[in-house]
């Protein structure tokens, strides 16, 4: 999935749980959700 990161800029398993509009891409509030759930889980 499409997304802005410079820390994670591939596609994650967790992509889908974070795409709030379902437009197949993670904005840029989407992506920093994604990255701090990505930064906990690590």
């Amino acid at each position: 999935m499409k997304n802005s990161s410079w820390k994670y800029p591939f596609p994650t398993f967790a992509d889908k749980m974070f795409d709030g509009n379902k437009d197949g891409k993670l904005d840029a509030f989407e992506t920093a959700f994604r990255d701090a759930h990505l930064d906990e889980m690590s």
